[in-house]
């Protein structure tokens, strides 16, 4: 499967570095301004207790694959959006005109309604990861 992590946050890293061990092709992208856009290398430290119940300590620097803008005919099947809460309606408007074919997995906290947050979103390319609001839909 083809994963763009939207951003490289704690999460977006964590996550994309499973999926990739995993056998996916995970791709970053970083806004050009960002200080993180010219640097893909990340040191990697996870205790992964996926296999084994004590865990795994997984240290490594771990080059990832960046792009500065997302194709408008890009390939990606899953799109990971995890943001600040008040990052999110900047973060989807930028994306809402290049999702494409894309699943859009939203991975973020809200403390507003996240139906009205994701509205603008078609609903079936649209998946949830989790979300801490106070009110479930």
């Amino acid at each position: 499967m083809k994963i763009l992590m939207f951003g490289r946050g704690v999460i977006s890293t964590q996550y994309g570095w499973a999926f990739e061990k995993a056998g996916h092709d995970v791709t970053f992208y970083i806004r050009k301004e960002s200080a993180r856009g010219n640097h893909p290398d990340v040191l990697v430290k996870i205790l992964d207790a996926r296999k084994k119940l004590a865990g795994v300590m997984n240290e490594e620097v771990w080059k990832t694959k960046l792009i500065n803008d997302i194709p408008e005919h890009h390939d990606f099947d899953l799109i990971i959006v995890s943001v600040q809460h008040y990052q999110f309606a900047k973060a989807a408007n930028f994306l809402l005109p290049k999702i494409g074919k894309a699943t859009v997995l939203i991975f973020n906290n809200f403390w507003t309604d996240p139906l009205q947050e994701t509205a603008l979103f078609p609903k079936e390319q649209l998946a949830w990861g989790f979300s801490s609001c106070r009110r479930w839909f």
